[in-house]
């Protein structure tokens, strides 16, 4: 094969690209179905407990907004080589018809297993001061019953 015959990869997949952008973005992370394909991008699944029964808000829209928060535990080794375990407190939001199965599945202390993403919501206390909350948004929900 003569020399200017030989292209190398990087030209090929430039001819073979569809676009400019896909030679650009080689990830395809502009594409939205790239997002089913690629979950782990922004993805959570989350098991503990629920620290109460969520709590619903039906808007104007006929749109449902249930909220709750689940506990999940971590054991430790602290300085002195005891045990301790941490809780901690996640809240979670969910929307219209997985609202209302949450109302009718989930009791507090009941074991909740969820699946979802995370969402940065700010808003503003009564102090005046701008807050962030970190909040799992479930698009899937299984409750066992305390």
């Amino acid at each position: 094969m003569k020399k200017n015959e030989m292209k190398s990869e990087s030209v090929k997949n430039v001819e073979n690209a569809k676009d400019l952008e896909t030679v650009n973005d080689p990830l395809n992370l502009n594409e939205k179905q790239n997002a089913k394909k690629n979950p782990e991008r922004n993805y959570v699944e989350l098991c503990g407990y629920a620290g109460a029964s969520p709590e619903i808000k039906t808007f104007d829209n006929g749109n449902k907004v249930a909220s709750f928060s689940v506990a999940t535990h971590e054991d430790i080794k602290n300085a002195q080589g005891e045990w301790t375990r941490i809780t901690m407190w996640h809240p979670i939001v969910t929307w219209n018809r997985l609202a209302d199965h949450a109302m009718q599945y989930v009791n507090k202390g009941s074991l909740v297993n969820l699946k979802g993403k995370i969402r940065r919501r700010y808003y503003t206390s009564e102090e005046g001061y701008t807050r962030v909350v970190f909040e799992l948004v479930a698009n899937d929900l299984t409750a066992n019953i305390a």
